[in-house]
């Protein structure tokens, strides 16, 4: 445990607990993306085919504002919290859930951490947009995770924590080491958003397909490659791929070489 970061979290009025999540009747699509780097961690919400919007964590000016740093801290009552007044439970999270996912404690600091994101991401979407979102949400959220390939097993570990970090984040009150191993044993049909909402993509793919969506004509080119190096504070991300329109039918193509 110990205390050094320095940087003060917005407030919302808006609590973030509840998603408004309707499969059956709903008002609005939303899809949340993470990126769950080691250092920092970035959020938007997307409106398909409206707008995107980066989700502010701290007061701050520039990009700063976006960045969450990836740091869990225990308050004073022993709930788990965001805010850097407390003692730093983990700086490692992510990188710890990489090389040791089968450790519960490692799962449980992961799983609260999300939480405590997506709880904030809510509540800030609720807090400026008052008069959208109010009942009827069909979510969808995809996180990143670093791998080398698109392997089942990876996967699945990765999209069951953000699936379990989801359904904490809806926990009535605060987040704390018990309402996480609850959640993370419990059965999936006790949780009310099945999973098929929930995906995982490696960390390589996600940022080729960034790439595309902002440059769809400019990227491509018969015989153009490109690569794309993300250099963060745990890891190193090298992405190459190829973007071009088939010749016949006219429809682009993606293809990744990871």
């Amino acid at each position: 445990f110990g205390k050094e970061e320095h940087y003060e979290l917005l407030s919302n009025d808006a609590d973030g607990i509840d998603s408004r999540f309707d499969e059956d009747e709903y008002e609005n699509e939303l899809l949340m993306g993470f990126d769950f780097g080691t250092s920092n961690v970035k959020v938007v919400v997307i409106e398909p085919g409206t707008r995107t919007l980066a989700v502010p964590f701290v007061k701050a000016s520039g990009i700063d504002a976006y960045l969450l740093p990836t740091i869990l801290y225990e308050a004073d009552d022993g709930t788990w919290t965001l805010e850097p007044t407390g003692r730093i439970v983990s700086k490692s999270i992510k990188l710890d859930f990489k090389n040791k996912p089968d450790d519960e404690g490692v799962q449980l600091r992961a799983a609260g951490f999300l939480a405590l994101a997506i709880r904030h991401a809510r509540a800030w979407l609720y807090t400026s947009n008052p008069h959208e979102f109010l009942n009827g949400l069909s979510w969808e959220v995809i996180m990143g995770y670093p791998s080398t390939e698109d392997d089942e097993e990876s996967r699945g570990l990765w999209r069951e924590l953000i699936y379990r970090s989801w359904h904490l984040a809806g926990v009535d009150g605060p987040v704390t080491p018990d309402a996480a191993r609850r959640i993370l044993e419990a059965d999936e049909s006790e949780l009310d958003v099945p999973i098929d909402y929930f995906r995982a993509q490696p960390e390589v793919l996600a940022e080729a397909h960034a790439f595309i969506r902002n440059r769809p004509r400019e990227a491509a080119g018969e015989g153009v490659y490109y690569t794309i190096v993300d250099v963060g504070s745990g890891t190193l991300d090298i992405s190459s791929f190829a973007w071009s329109q088939h010749a016949l039918n006219g429809t682009w193509h993606l293809t990744p070489f990871i």
